[in-house]
């Protein structure tokens, strides 16, 4: 037994001294330290960490394997770039960065660990916050130099787009003068420019007394260059009546431009078409428009199915349905040619009050549900929408009363003869 422990020492022995020959001299002490046994040096983790300003150096660090320097550096927001380096000295040290938190050499958002004191980690675009820095030795190191580099503005390299002018848009379709009808949908079109991100579209019938928001929908990017507005069916005297449009900043309502005065006449018959000129509400399902809003929703009966359509970007469908008598009652969506977003809306007797109940998703493969409507509730609305604003296509609605079975009852035993 002693001659095997003898043995085995001198194995240890030796192989530290082929890892002393072939790796580097600050590696290599750390592995024999593991070898033989050796209490290596605890990690340094101050309390109080120092901070780092833009271009400044702290020369200087040194220190055994496994000894670990904190650092920290605010970023403010807009800054393009970080660089946080070492350089100079002799040794092993690695570099460790996160954000919000110390990092570790086994956890850390960045890291730059090389054979050598020359680290680097460069981050583009780093988040505003306070950003941690570990120096930590992998062996020992002596005279390194810790830099850090905040560059504010755009990112190297990436000077982008200069801004266009602040500016308003510019109202160009449909011109000024022009003659709309009444139930027809027409492309609001602009010119956007400036800083503009999103506006809000309004529609008058006073001469711009008052406003009001345009249907079907009333707010778009500045960028898109065109909105669908559907002119509802008002009219003054001799059956015509006179419109403006007026385009809002929503970020900064005071920058706005109105438009000239149109003239609105009676629709003449036919479907309504939609912006392109095809026809966005063909078949049956235009037999319940317009019910685009909450008050004019169109009723459902109890055992009876509807066919509807979303007919255009941000097109919706509001319907009703009022139970004859309480019990639980089965919605049942086939034929779904689009993925749809239904909102369910409850009203108590007595009030005018809608109480969201319920907000489903439907699919292509269809969809049922069932609703337990109370002797409290006067009726039930359904708010049904595209679940992504580009998508069109036609559904059918069902609503059906369901009926419980009635409980099993005890199997009667006939008597012996």
């Amino acid at each position: 037994m002693r001659n095997a422990r003898t043995f085995l020492a001198m194995a240890v022995v030796l192989a530290a001294g082929v890892i002393a020959l072939t790796a580097e001299p600050t590696r290599a002490q750390g592995i024999l330290d593991i070898l033989l046994g050796r209490r290596r040096t605890k990690p340094n983790r101050p309390a109080a960490r120092q901070s780092l300003q833009s271009g400044q150096t702290i020369a200087g660090l040194s220190g055994a394997a496994g000894t670990r320097r904190y650092f920290q550096v605010d970023i403010p927001a807009g800054t393009a770039a970080l660089t946080v380096s070492t350089a100079g000295g002799r040794g092993d040290c690695d570099l460790y960065l996160s954000r919000e938190a110390l990092p570790e050499p086994k956890s850390y958002q960045y890291a730059s660990t090389g054979s050598h004191t020359g680290e680097t980690v460069t981050l583009r675009k780093p988040m505003p916050g306070t950003w941690h820095v570990l120096v930590s030795g992998y062996g020992r190191f002596d005279g390194v130099a810790l830099t850090a580099t905040v560059t504010l503005g755009r990112s190297p390299g990436h000077p982008g787009r200069p801004r266009g002018p602040d500016r308003p848009i510019r109202l160009i379709g449909p011109p000024a003068g022009a003659t709309l009808t009444a139930g027809e949908s027409y492309w609001l079109q602009w010119t956007p420019s400036g800083r503009m991100r999103r506006i809000r579209v309004l529609q008058s019938f006073d001469g711009g007394a008052t406003w009001s928001d345009i249907a079907p929908r009333s707010t778009a990017p500045a960028s898109a260059g065109r909105l669908a507005w559907t002119v509802p069916r008002v009219f003054g005297r001799g059956g015509t009546a006179a419109a403006r449009i007026r385009l809002v900043d929503m970020d900064r309502p005071a920058l706005s431009i109105a438009s000239g005065t149109y003239t609105v006449v009676r629709k003449a018959g036919g479907p309504p078409r939609r912006p392109d000129g095809r026809h966005g509400r063909p078949g049956r399902a235009e037999s319940y428009e317009p019910n685009d809003r909450s008050e004019r929703a169109s009723r459902i009966d109890v055992n009876t199915a509807q066919d509807h359509r979303i007919h255009d970007e941000g097109d919706k469908d509001w319907l009703m349905f009022v139970p004859p008598k309480p019990g639980t009652y089965r919605i049942t969506f086939s034929n779904v040619g689009l993925e749809l977003k239904v909102r369910l809306y409850t009203t108590k007797v007595g009030s005018n009050r809608e109480t969201k109940y319920r907000t489903v998703t439907v699919k292509k493969r269809g969809y049922s549900l069932d609703v337990t409507l109370g002797p409290t509730i006067r009726h039930l609305k359904l708010h049904i929408e595209a679940d992504d604003d580009d998508d069109t296509g036609g559904y059918r609605v069902t609503v059906q009363q369901v009926v419980p079975l009635p409980p099993p009852g005890r199997p009667r035993v006939r008597p012996r003869p």
